[in-house]
């Protein structure tokens, strides 16, 4: 359902290449140094981005009643609104460089191994439909509504190898990440489903029509739509009965998917960095629940509020147009790809860096960027700082900072893109990623001659 999305961090990210936490962005950048050790206890990068906050929803009157703003909400969400979230579990991550791979007219190859437990939630739909739910259809009389929308949730472990790579006596540096999946669970509805309403005139009587198209609900993997409805989870429960750990931990539910990444430094002051990530797809075999109805379309029968009964007309409706069917049938979905493009200036020395980055996607068609600008200050080999003013899709301008500090061989990080309005009352969005690494350098030093 969602072609396109971007795991926002614009903060973190203008770090470049001081940790390995670094490549989840772009898989080009490799940290100096030669050896590197993810610890898997404190290492998360959360991202949630709501449309509306509780205050945007309720408001309290001076007699201390609350007040539903429906209103002023629905008039806000314009074309279309969307609810995401993703979050991203770190669980072991080494890393390792082979040759002088930092230093001027040098190769080197870094090489990293990973294991990542992710999920990720996606909701989107259109602002015309919640102003017809919530107001009627008296504002849309002659005027067709095709309403497009969908929702996709996933959990899955992914596995992989990353391989970071200058080319010799250039400027490029390159990045790829191979990686294996294995999904938890899965629901979604197909990239096409949607919905269409027409109001006609008073010459027909404001007769109301609607078709839907592939109108349909996906689950599978450890628990589906029908344990739910049913209240059981059999499938589940058959691994811990049989002490089949392996199989919970890496179910069977398969996919496979490619992080593409590079760098490219113009000239002195200028850098350019694009990296897409997450192509890829997971088929879903394994407990697999389909609940769908097939397409159709239909006119609201003609009633009279004060002699006929509501509730016979709906359900006469529903029995005469709706046709539902389940399926047990395998299907794919693909992963909500990321897409991080950046613009570096280097004004001064190699020490400071300014920062121009977009991060975007597409939800059901439509395009949706973030975007920041911000100032990434080397203050050390061992202290880096970063600052950004942030605009995330659906959001307002806000503050963000990042850090990467070294004490010996353990490095602390730490971003985040808002760093104003936590309070529970206003909060409609909220980043941040933390961890520590282990890290081990060996330095040398490098001499260049030249016959005259």
């Amino acid at each position: 359902t969602f072609s396109s999305f971007a795991q926002y961090g614009t903060s973190f990210y203008h770090l470049g290449n001081a940790t390995m936490q670094s490549t989840d962005y772009n898989p080009a950048y490799f940290p100096e140094g030669k050896f590197f050790l993810k610890l898997p206890g404190p290492g998360m990068n959360l991202y949630l981005n709501n449309a509306f906050s509780y205050s945007d929803l309720f408001t309290k009157q001076d007699n201390g009643d609350l007040a539903v703003n429906a209103n002023d909400l629905i008039n806000d969400f314009g074309k279309s609104f969307n609810i995401t979230g993703d979050a991203s579990f770190n669980l072991f991550h080494v890393g390792y460089q082979f040759g002088p791979r930092n230093q001027p007219d040098s190769t080197g190859l870094g090489i990293s191994l990973f294991v990542n437990l992710r999920s990720n939630f996606n909701l989107a739909l259109p602002g015309s439909l919640m102003d017809i739910l919530w107001q009627g259809n008296g504002a849309f009389i002659g005027d067709k509504q095709t309403l497009a929308f969908g929702v996709n949730s996933t959990m899955y472990l992914e596995r992989g190898l990353g391989l970071a790579y200058t080319l010799p006596q250039s400027n490029l540096k390159l990045g790829l990440r191979l990686k294996m999946l294995n999904g938890y669970s899965n629901f979604s509805t197909p990239s096409d489903t949607e919905a269409t309403f027409l109001t006609k005139g008073p010459e027909d009587s404001y007769a109301l029509e609607a078709s839907y198209e592939n109108m349909m609900i996906r689950s599978a993997g450890l628990v589906n739509i029908k344990d739910a409805e049913e209240g059981s989870t059999g499938y589940l429960d058959g691994f811990t009965e049989t002490d089949d750990y392996t199989s919970l931990a890496i179910p069977a539910n398969k996919g496979f998917a490619v992080d593409l990444g590079a760098e490219y430094k113009i000239d002195s002051n200028f850098t350019v960095a694009l990296a897409i990530n997450d192509l890829g797809v997971i088929n879903w075999t394994e407990n697999v629940s389909t609940y769908g109805l097939r397409d159709s379309s239909f006119q609201l029968p003609d009633f009279n509020l004060l002699e006929d009964d509501l509730g016979t007309v709906i359900e006469d409706t529903f029995n005469n147009n709706f046709d539902y069917y389940q399926l047990n049938e395998a299907y794919k979905t693909n992963l909500p790809t990321r897409i991080v493009a950046s613009l570096i200036y280097t004004p001064w020395d190699d020490k400071t860096d300014i920062i121009a980055t977009m991060n975007s996607r597409i939800i059901q068609g439509e395009f949706r960027s973030g975007f920041g600008i911000g100032i990434n200050r080397k203050f050390g080999p061992k202290f880096i700082l970063s600052t950004s003013v942030t605009k995330m899709p659906q959001q307002g301008l806000n503050m963000g900072a990042a850090i990467s500090a070294t004490a010996g061989f353990i490095q602390f990080y730490a971003g985040v893109d808002r760093m104003f309005g936590y309070s529970v009352y206003n909060l409609d969005w909220i980043q941040g990623q933390a961890g520590i690494n282990l890290v081990w350098q060996w330095t040398k030093t490098y001499q260049k001659s030249q016959a005259t």
